[in-house]
Parts: C-alpha cells; structure tokens; sequence
C-alpha cells in the first residue's frame, strides 16, 4: 500500500509540475495591427473617387475618347492628365 500512495503523489506532483509548464508556454495573443497611415487613407479615398469618376465616364464613352486624345495631344500625363479629363468630362 505504501508503494502505491507512493507512486499516486509522485504522478499528482508531477503532472502539477507539467501543468505550470503548460500554461508558462501558452501562446500570446497577436497585437491589433496598425491601422493605416493618413497618407495611406487619402490615397485610397482618392483612388475610389477616381474609379467612380472613371465608371461614370465610360458612360459616355464619345466625350470621354475625345478628352483623352486632347490629354495625348497635349502631352499630359499622371495627375494633371486626370485634371484636364476631369474638367473637360465636366
């Protein structure tokens, strides 16, 4: 009987032991992840006007060929490309 209660206290201390290490080792959680930088807002804001602008536009495909060949031939090209479409689709 004694080498049993033996064996009985040293399976409960050590699963106690074990038990410690279990939860020592649990995983952290992940931190929230950054939200987005402004510049990163405001590009993404300006890309959506400019899909809607574009959907809009391709309604009116005629006018909206004609401005982009005055943009060509007037050598236009990124921002100031868009703003002379723009104005021009207006």
């Amino acid at each position: 009987m004694a080498r049993s209660h033996y064996i009985l206290t040293a399976i409960t201390i050590s699963a106690m032991l074990f038990a410690g290490v279990a939860y020592a080792q649990a995983p952290t959680p992940q931190p929230a992840p950054a939200s987005p930088s402004i510049s990163e807002r405001l590009k993404a804001k300006v890309e959506q006007k400019e899909d809607k602008l574009e959907a809009k536009w391709k309604r009116k495909k005629q006018k909206l060929a004609n401005c982009r060949q005055q943009a060509k031939d007037q050598d236009l090209h990124g921002r100031k490309r868009w703003k002379f479409i723009a104005k021009c689709m207006i």
